[in-house]
């Protein structure tokens, strides 16, 4: 191939959704770093929490994440990075008319990273966030004269109902067009009540919308140059640009911080497991590199490019993280902790179901009784 990946974005400008979540930061970052000669880095926010979408933007760039860009390039995030007000789970993405046209003359390159991440997301929110929202951006992508590359950001499991998952696009869970119609014609209620039924063997609503819009990129493979990259489970940075930073408690974070504070007292998990933890800096630079190997793919025939983007050989089991994160617990103890941690892990039902009672209701019980007595309100 020809063309540095520096080359390639040089003068290019660039459309990142979802730039206040985990992953969205560390691209923007790495962008602006690593490739400091492209034009500019848009960014979509939406207002949330009594706070407008620009006031959300001056906060992110005050973390410690953009303290390196800021030092080795001075004045590249001021100048380059620009915030618009959007929301991709809006109609026409929120956006004005305005920065509707600069993004359709301007953007070589769109990163859709924005997604809804939790598990126990209602199916209405769900598809209308992760699959109408991806459809959504599509429909914009489709009038980018310029656009080189689309790299929608999926996940591995997607395919979880799947032993062996490849790097090729399987048949659809359900067919999305019928879903939008479902979420937009039928109360939310209903919807979300007869979920279980819609997602068929999908453990929960994200999958089956990363799932399905998967399939809303899949089929403009055609005419617009789309690459499908599916990491595995995004934990901290390994070194770039600051190591072990994180700001989510998503996933393994989110379990080893609450064994911490004494919150989860026992889990049913078995310890020899090794799950596919992947750095986040890695993940991001995969996905820099995937819409640079899209551009610079000269086969007419090979129309989209799928990634599975996995760390499983270099990963940690259960037992080796959870030991990792108490033993940085022990020497920087975790602020508002309810219990010295405990680590009663089992593979056992029966143990586990034993564990529960012992450490979390019976506890659970006495505190509030004594919370009730004392004119308190139960926890």
């Amino acid at each position: 191939m020809e063309g540095g990946i520096q080359e390639f974005y040089n003068g290019k400008s660039i459309l990142i959704t979802g730039f206040t979540g985990f992953m969205g930061k560390i691209l923007a970052e790495k962008l602006l770093r690593s490739c400091h000669q492209i034009n500019k880095v848009y960014v979509l926010i939406r207002g949330k929490r009594n706070k407008t979408f620009r006031q959300r933007f001056e906060d992110v760039i005050k973390i410690q994440l953009f303290d390196r860009l800021k030092s080795e390039k001075p004045g590249v995030l001021e100048s380059k990075l620009v915030p618009m007000n959007g929301d991709i789970g809006d109609e026409e993405l929120g956006l004005s008319q305005e920065d509707r046209e600069l993004l359709r003359s301007e953007v070589g390159v769109v990163f859709h990273v924005a997604a809804t991440v939790r598990f126990n997301e209602p199916l209405t929110s769900a598809v209308k966030q992760n699959t109408v929202g991806t459809s959504t951006l599509v429909q914009l992508a489709l009038t980018m004269p310029n656009l080189k590359g689309f790299v929608h950001v999926s996940s591995t499991y997607c395919n979880c109902d799947r032993d062996v998952v490849e790097e090729v696009m399987y048949p659809e869970h359900a067919d999305w067009r019928m879903m939008q119609s479902i979420i937009d014609n039928i109360d939310p209620t209903i919807v979300n009540v007869m979920g279980k039924k819609y997602i068929g063997n999908l453990p929960n609503a994200y999958i089956f919308s990363k799932s399905m819009a998967e399939h809303v990129v899949w089929e403009q493979r055609y005419k617009i140059p789309v690459v499908i990259l599916r990491p595995s489970i995004v934990v901290s940075t390994l070194n770039d640009p600051v190591p072990g930073w994180v700001d989510t408690y998503n996933g393994p974070i989110g379990i080893t911080s609450a064994i911490g504070q004494g919150i989860i007292r026992t889990a049913f998990l078995d310890n020899s497991i090794t799950p596919d933890f992947m750095a986040a800096d890695l993940a991001i630079k995969g996905i820099i590199v995937a819409a640079w190997a899209r551009a610079m793919c000269k086969d007419p025939d090979e129309k989209c490019h799928i990634y599975n983007a996995s760390s499983q050989k270099k990963s940690l089991t259960c037992k080796q993280m959870i030991e990792i994160g108490l033993d940085a617990i022990n020497k920087y103890p975790l602020e508002n902790s309810v219990w010295h941690y405990s680590k009663h892990l089992t593979n056992s039902i029966f143990w586990f179901t034993i564990n529960v009672w012992l450490f979390h209701v019976i506890p659970a019980l006495i505190i509030d009784s004594i919370l009730k007595m004392t004119g308190k309100k139960p926890m």
